[in-house]
């Protein structure tokens, strides 16, 4: 009896513990998608500069997390082209960032490296102190 007991208990810590896990995901999946809407609401407002490449930079990062990879490098490559015309050298090295990220999760390993080798030069201009763990941390995933 206790026995049963004992297993009835797990079986039940196990199922809370599925279903709180299950519940605290998909609210964080809300928060995020509520973000994302945010962002989107605000990008057709926004002047082209500096905040209309963050929030493409945010675009492009946020698509690539749920795997909308063409949403993501479409974001990308509208935040570099306006980087590169603005001249702002974070957004341009985010923006490489983000095109390699998707390129890693594609499986185009020699791409991935490429674009995250490209945005160096860009992060060390602007003093980036993360841009080689970044790098070491996409390797150390390959």
């Amino acid at each position: 009896m206790l026995k049963a007991l004992r297993n009835a208990i797990s079986k039940t810590v196990i199922c809370a513990c599925f279903i709180l896990g299950f519940s605290s995901h998909s609210h964080a999946q809300k928060r995020g998608e509520a973000f994302v809407d945010s962002l989107l609401q605000e990008l057709p407002k926004a002047k082209e500069d500096t905040s209309k490449i963050k929030i493409l930079n945010q675009l492009s990062e946020r698509s690539c997390q749920s795997a909308n990879f063409g949403f993501a490098l479409q974001y990308a490559d509208s935040a570099m082209v306006l980087a590169k015309r603005a001249d702002f050298k974070k957004g341009t090295a985010a923006a490489f960032n983000n095109i390699g990220n998707v390129n890693f999760y594609q499986g185009d390993y020699p791409e991935a490296l490429d674009n995250s080798f490209t945005a160096l030069p860009e992060q060390y201009v602007i003093k980036e102190k993360d841009a080689f763990e970044k790098i070491a941390q996409l390797i150390s995933k390959m």
